[in-house]
């Protein structure tokens, strides 16, 4: 990654397992858990039928970056799921590093 400003946000975690307080996105078919409610910030991630997020998200944990210019921080990286808003107020895409998988997130 290059020299800019990140700020660690939650580490995303695939899992098959319904887990409590999860939340249904009807728009990308999938369980989410909010990581703020986390005491070291995990977000799990479970698909329902239909489910259309890249493959890789639910089959690699991911770190989670916030950034200011997301653009910017993209650069010049192995973008695998190109910057997309899964909420009013947040882009975020995800990159490769060496075979880890960091989500770079902006908001608004």
């Amino acid at each position: 990654m290059k020299t800019a400003s990140y700020r660690f946000n939650h580490v995303g975690v695939p899992t098959k397992e319904v887990q409590q307080n999860e939340v249904y996105s009807e728009q990308m078919k999938l369980y989410s858990t909010n990581p703020d409610t986390t005491e070291y910030k995990i977000e799990y991630l479970r698909a329902a039928p239909g489910c259309t997020l890249n493959h890789i998200l639910l089959e690699k944990p991911h770190v989670s970056l916030q950034v200011e210019d997301l653009a910017k921080a993209l650069e010049g990286e192995n973008v695998v799921v190109p910057p997309f808003s899964p909420m009013p107020g947040r882009t975020i895409a995800f990159i490769d590093v060496n075979g880890f998988l960091f989500e770079l997130a902006h908001y608004e």
